[in-house]
């Protein structure tokens, strides 16, 4: 975790902000940073369904390279511009899906799902999950930390419901946890304390991200 304060920040630096405004951490840490830094200095672009991690919609949309060039020369994409090609984006159609499965619309959801098996075979990011996937395979520590969890039954639905970025990178979630999630210092939980927790997954996603912005 990282610390978002006035002494973190740089004096010198003008910040182009692009971000989904539908994922919770990422509207509460650019609500932060607005606070933060002046107004003259700071530059937002809401990309809603984009995902928390905004650079592999950029990437699969074909706007990483651009995005790039335009900011350090001080003149940001239009979001108009940015959300163009969006349907070309697996993780913004697979994001678009959970939330409408999370409103109770299974119909829409599943129309939204087809749509990612019709157009997106292949894409950088499941090539970038399948060579994940492969080195995984050869670390013997990894499988351990996979196998001692996965029999203490990792909640794969809680830890998926809490951090909305997991099921667009194709990852398993327990393989998710093991490799990124540990070191982020995310929350799991196992099924057996379902019956104990008494707090839904969105109410925890609250709660953390609050605290996150006050660490």
């Amino acid at each position: 975790m990282y610390p978002i304060s006035a002494e973190t920040i740089a004096d010198a630096c003008k910040f182009f902000v692009v971000y989904d405004n539908k994922d919770l951490y990422d509207k509460m840490h650019a609500e932060r940073l607005r606070s933060i830094i002046p107004a003259e200095r700071y530059v937002e672009i809401l990309l809603s369904y984009a995902g928390h991690a905004v650079v592999f919609y950029l990437l699969e949309v074909g706007l990483l390279k651009q995005v790039s060039l335009n900011a350090l020369t001080g003149n940001p994409l239009q979001r108009s511009e940015l959300r163009k090609n969006r349907k070309q984006s697996r993780q913004y159609l697979a994001i678009v899906a959970e939330h409408l499965r999370q409103r109770r619309h299974p119909k829409l959801a599943s129309r939204v799902r087809r749509m990612i098996r019709d157009r997106h075979t292949t894409s950088p990011l499941i090539g970038w999950a399948i060579n994940r996937r492969t080195r995984f395979l050869s670390s013997i520590a990894e499988n351990l930390e996979v196998r001692r969890l996965s029999k203490k039954q990792f909640d794969a639905q809680f830890y998926t419901h809490l951090y909305w970025d997991v099921l667009p990178t194709g990852l398993d979630p327990l393989l998710h946890y093991v490799r990124y999630g540990r070191a982020e210092q995310r929350i799991i939980r196992f099924k057996q304390e379902r019956r104990r927790a008494g707090r839904s997954p969105r109410r925890l996603q609250e709660r953390f991200a609050t605290e996150d912005l006050r660490s």
